[in-house]
């Protein structure tokens, strides 16, 4: 399946985190992590869909969060979350903005799916640190 990144840069940027470097790989394994509708629309889908998820999440991951292996997980995370400004930042250079004195964020990307192979489960602590990070 074509993944459609709006930056190759950022296809490279997930094949080398997901899959070895892969292109071939990232767009073939790793499609359904990947969803590029506006994160407003994923994001009220996925609050439709919480409750439905949630047991199967915490049964998969056997109740531990699965980015420190310590804690009791009691979070959803996305693997790859729903939108990011770090590549905007990263390859493109973008800074924040003053517009009529006020700061203006770099903008986000829309990036990560709802589907349950890009959901995992996270103790508070860990969810927060990773926040919209990959």
């Amino acid at each position: 399946m074509q993944l459609g990144f709006r930056y190759r840069e950022d296809k490279q940027y997930f094949a080398d985190l997901l899959a070895n470097g892969s292109i071939a790989k990232l767009e073939k394994d790793c499609f359904r992590l990947f969803d590029f509708r506006d994160p407003k629309i994923k994001r009220k889908e996925f609050g439709l869909r919480k409750q439905e998820l949630s047991p199967v999440i915490i049964k998969k991951a056997k109740g531990i969060c699965q980015i420190c292996k310590l804690n009791k997980g009691n979070e959803i995370d996305h693997i790859v979350p729903l939108s990011s400004n770090q590549l905007n930042k990263k390859f493109r250079k973008i800074k924040p903005a003053i517009v009529n004195g006020r700061i203006k964020k770099v903008p986000a990307e829309s990036y990560g799916s709802n589907d349950l192979t890009n959901l995992q489960l996270a103790c508070k602590s860990c969810n927060r640190k990773k926040w919209h990070r990959f």
